[in-house]
């Protein structure tokens, strides 16, 4: 019994609603090949986006060379990687004076955002949920999470959700839908497709979604189809880069899809008007084929969409830290 008490005095001497306490706030990242964002979500539903910050070349030529998660649905060609004999010093922990050049790379972009929410919050950032434009394999996300600890800042121990599917889910509402008995009210599988446009990339992700499963169908991430590219044949290079990763009609899981449900469009060149123009042209011509018609960009008024995948990771990362805090 006197542990019992002991417990309960002790709980009765704290501060009213410290053993509950809910988090007062979510941080999210999003890093793409040229920038990395920053945004807080706050359990009110407001959010704050907080920084943009550019890259150095070292950390653009390690995300232009980020290792892509791969399947049967992926249509990129592979990015070429320079190979070089490795040092000693690779070998040797950090704090003996070591190097690791992916942490290099990284840790400099990761402690830039750190500090810029810290600066807006006052506060430590003990944790973040980090996403990037496209699927990432487990190599590049285990050295995401070493330079994360690098910095004194901890992430969840899975690999990130792509930012297509996070946006969708956390900040236009796109599912997840209904799932459960009795049959008859459970809400279609449905495929909606996200392109994350920028400067270096174009990343798009045709993804499925029933009962709030996200499954990345078909995945596109063409680094040399971005904004800047040659405008004399980038106009065929996004249509036929587009027309392919949209084709249907699309059996999964048992489910026939004939259209598309939503296109959400994120990055910082998502307002391109050649992106909008080809868009609109690959959807209708795969209208005639039976497809329904989708509104592109529907949803932009929402939220910016340079900062909506940072946004939808912070809503995640405050989900995380709610469910953690009633898991004590």
């Amino acid at each position: 019994m006197i542990p019992l008490v002991w417990f309960l005095l002790v709980t009765a001497l704290l501060p009213v609603g410290f053993v509950s306490a809910k988090p007062e706030y979510g941080v999210g990242f999003e890093l793409t090949l040229d920038y990395g964002v920053a945004s807080i979500q706050f359990p009110n539903g407001s959010h704050v986006e907080v920084a943009k910050i550019e890259g150095n070349p070292t950390y653009k030529q390690r995300m232009r060379t980020a290792d892509v998660q791969k399947d049967y649905a992926y249509i990129a060609p592979d990015a070429q990687t320079t190979v070089g004999w490795p040092s000693f010093r690779d070998y040797l922990p950090l704090w003996l004076g070591g190097h690791n050049h992916s942490h290099e790379s990284l840790s400099g972009m990761l402690k830039s955002l750190k500090i810029a929410v810290e600066s807006y919050l006052e506060a430590p950032v003990p944790t973040a949920e980090i996403t990037v434009p496209f699927p990432i394999s487990d190599t590049f996300f285990d050295t995401l999470r070493s330079t994360a600890k690098f910095i004194s800042m901890s992430i969840p121990a899975a690999p990130a959700t792509p930012a297509g599917i996070l946006v969708a889910l956390h900040v236009y509402g796109i599912g997840p839908g209904k799932c459960g008995y009795p049959p008859d009210q459970k809400d279609p599988a449905q495929a909606f497709l996200s392109v994350e446009y920028t400067r270096s990339a174009l990343t798009a992700l045709l993804i499925f979604e029933e009962c709030g499963v996200y499954e990345d169908l078909r995945v596109l991430h063409e680094t040399q189809l971005g904004s800047q590219g040659s405008p004399q044949d980038c106009r065929a290079k996004l249509t036929r880069a587009l027309r392919d990763i949209v084709e249907m009609p699309i059996e999964y899981n048992g489910e026939m899809l004939k259209s598309l449900s939503n296109v959400v469009l994120l990055g910082e060149s998502s307002q391109d008007h050649l992106l909008h123009d080809v868009l609109e042209d690959v959807l209708r011509k795969q209208q005639q084929f039976g497809i329904n018609t989708v509104v592109v960009d529907k949803h932009k008024e929402l939220v910016n969409p340079v900062f909506a995948a940072s946004v939808g990771a912070a809503r995640l990362n405050l989900i995380r830290s709610n469910f953690d805090r009633d898991e004590i």
